[in-house]
């Protein structure tokens, strides 16, 4: 927040010198949504003394550019939209009667909308902003659906828009607690990439119409409060890096879920996406705890909160981060807390293992049609009864099912420790032999997960049978 203060001080300072004379007469619009967009920054980092003046300026030249008629760009009708949604802004931020510049800014962005779908963002905010709030659920409803229900159901600024359009009276805490919670991801994305002046727009919107000055001040705690995330938002990141691998994620809120496991509270987290299946973690005491465990529980111990507000903090922190098995990202909608019914039956009982072996045979068959889905086989965390190195082997597993299927080389892992190169080669013998059909491995073995899984009679006798497994085997 400092370097970007010091940013805007400059920008500011420029934007107070920069003389009406110096540019074209049909640029002098464009200049005035520059310098509104320097404004909205400065303001938002604390310069709200700098800023004010520089939106005085901004909006006498947009009115003046709107008086003169002036074009000042290609086509003519996109940049009148822009004009006038930037006067609009400049109006409120000044303190000056806006609202015919909402609704001029509405009825521009509806002649474009129909043409231009993927501004549907924009044109339910505008038709919030304006009144037309029949409009803007209409078009939601087109071309997503429903809009959402409640404040649970919204995760987008788009969605949020919606709901108020679709609900037209939400009582006001309800309004900027949800309004907030959207809005704090993308903001800082906004104001980093020049959309100063759409910020200020989802800011207003978000904020039930709060005066600009304590919309502007509420922005810069939520940025500050993204530069210090909590403390449990703190371990996710610095444990699992970023992006963030989704096997590593599960395992994560499998630490969660042990840390808050309380016999009268929920039974599972649910963490869901917009582009592949939920992940479930038992919320279960750790049959061994780890590195981790200790640090998820003494973060949730530092700042104590609800279940439903840490959830709330590792999915902001985790939004835009997570990535699936072949490094593309995934959409993370929202995590919550549920009972075994909500999440249709014991999931307790829902046996990991027959997809286990489903993907034993994906590999041994070589079935190429499975082999997308084969990586994408969820690997259970290790709060089912599993230990590291058992999810470590089934990793490795599902890779080379995965590459057997789709009748690709299996890429070996490198490592420059001679000692740890030989073990790792002897697990994936150990695996090819698996998905060869030509043998399980033995209890001397760190894949003998695997024989536990496909033959589980002939290890429940054995005397090496590691605790954790007591659990499931």
């Amino acid at each position: 927040m400092a370097d970007a203060r010091e940013r805007a001080r400059i920008s500011l300072a420029l934007e107070q010198d920069d003389r009406r004379e110096d540019h074209l007469p049909r640029s002098v619009g464009h200049a005035a949504t520059l310098m509104l967009d320097a404004a909205v920054k400065g303001w938002i980092t604390g310069l709200e003394d700098e800023a004010r003046p520089v939106v005085r300026r901004a909006r006498e030249w947009l009115e003046d550019s709107v008086a003169r008629g002036e074009d000042f760009g290609d086509p003519p009708e996109y940049f009148a939209l822009i004009r006038a949604h930037a006067l609009a802004i400049a109006c409120w931020m000044d303190g000056a009667p806006a609202d015919r510049w909402f609704r001029e800014t509405f009825r521009r962005r509806a002649k474009r909308f129909g043409a231009h779908h993927d501004e549907l963002a924009d044109y339910v905010r505008d038709c919030l902003a304006a009144g037309e709030h029949a409009a803007g659920a209409a078009a939601y409803r087109e071309r997503v659906g429903p809009p959402p229900a409640d404040a649970n159901d919204v995760h987008t600024p788009l969605e949020l828009a919606a709901w108020l359009c679709a609900r037209r009276t939400v009582p006001r805490d309800e309004w900027v607690a949800c309004g907030e919670r959207v809005i704090r991801a993308p903001l800082a994305d906004w104001l980093r990439h020049g959309q100063g002046i759409d910020a200020a727009a989802w800011l207003k919107v978000a904020l039930a119409d709060s005066p600009p000055a304590e919309a502007l001040r509420r922005a810069r705690e939520l940025l500050e409060r993204g530069d210090c995330p909590n403390a449990l938002a703190g371990v996710l990141l610095e444990s699992l890096g970023d992006p963030i691998d989704v096997d590593l994620f599960a395992g994560f809120l499998a630490a969660v879920g042990a840390a808050v496991s309380d016999d009268a509270g929920p039974s599972f987290l649910v963490a869901s996406f917009e582009d592949r299946f939920p992940l479930v973690v038992p919320i279960a005491p750790a049959d061994v705890t780890s590195g981790l465990d200790d640090a998820v529980r003494a973060a949730i111990e530092a700042e104590p909160a609800p279940l439903p507000e840490l959830l709330d903090a590792i999915a902001a922190a985790a939004r835009g981060r997570i990535v699936n098995t072949a490094g593309e990202p995934l959409l993370l909608r929202d995590i919550t807390a549920h009972d075994p019914e909500d999440v249709g039956g014991d999931l307790a009982e829902d046996d990991w293992r027959d997809r286990i072996a489903g993907l034993v045979m994906v590999g041994r068959l070589r079935l190429a049609e499975l082999a997308p889905l084969a990586l994408e086989v969820e690997i259970p965390p290790c709060s089912v009864g599993l230990r590291e190195d058992d999810r470590r082997v089934l990793l490795a597993l599902r890779e080379m099912a995965a590459a057997r299927a789709a009748g690709r080389p299996f890429e070996r892992p490198v490592h420059p420790d001679p000692a740890l190169a030989a073990a790792r080669a002897a697990v994936l013998q150990d695996l090819e032999a698996v998905l060869d059909d030509a043998g399980l491995p033995g209890p001397d073995s760190p894949a003998y997960v695997l024989r536990a899984i496909m033959d589980p009679d002939a290890v429940r006798g054995c005397a090496r049978v590691p605790p954790e497994w007591r659990r499931w085997l």
